[in-house]
């Protein structure tokens, strides 16, 4: 199993013919003070699996991570992969997490840690305050 993309986004839409609009990639927020809890962003995690993993159950494990390595949010959802598009080839699918009241305490780089099976890939993801406030 491969993570071909992720990506944290405001909001998605899945089309009946599997296309994914996603709007508003985030990459981090611009706040007016910390500590700031942001009420809902979505994490996209775009997967690719060998045949053999069809019908298996993988568990994602998503952590929020500051930047001294303290977790601050777990985010934990089981899917299972589904049959390929064309007989005996890879498994593309997409999977995506809503994430509620994620926590910031104060501002800097943090990082979203997805991890399936020991595979793990890192979404950075930064915190600001906006000059002249608190």
């Amino acid at each position: 199993m491969q993570i071909l993309n992720a990506v944290l986004a405001q909001d998605l839409e899945e089309l009946e013919d599997g296309t994914l609009n996603i709007f508003g990639i985030l990459g981090g927020l611009r706040v007016t003070a910390v500590p700031y809890v942001e009420p809902h962003m979505n994490l996209f995690i775009h997967f690719s699996a060998n045949p053999r993993e069809v019908g298996t159950e993988k568990l994602i494990d998503v952590q929020l991570l500051a930047a001294d390595g303290d977790l601050m949010r777990r985010a934990q959802a089981t899917v299972t992969v589904p049959e390929a598009r064309r007989p005996g080839t890879r498994s593309d699918f997409n999977v995506t997490l809503p994430l509620k009241d994620v926590p910031f305490i104060q501002a800097g780089d943090y990082g979203f840690h997805i991890l399936v099976e020991g595979i793990e890939r890192t979404i950075p993801f930064y915190i600001s305050v906006e000059e002249g406030e608190a």
